[in-house]
């Protein structure tokens, strides 16, 4: 009922913002998880205590890590 009072254009407006939604939509997750990827070394680089020169651990240390933190906080 209320499209029949309302001008074509707000209604063609209206189907072309749901349309451009729908569009949209499915490649909001994809851009996401692409930008994630590509700064999240930076964003953590600068963070309290990071080291710019180095991003991320060996092996060895990240079980290192693990196996204090487990020692440290066994119920976490």
């Amino acid at each position: 009922m209320l499209d029949a009072l309302a001008p074509r254009s707000a209604i063609r407006r209206d189907e072309l913002a749901q349309r451009f939604q729908q569009l949209t939509g499915a490649g909001w997750p994809r851009a996401w998880r692409t930008r994630r990827y590509r700064w999240e070394p930076v964003h953590r680089a600068q963070r309290v205590g990071g080291a710019p020169d180095r991003f991320g651990v060996t092996p060895a240390e990240f079980h290192a890590a693990q196996e204090d933190r487990q020692r440290r906080w066994a119920r976490a």
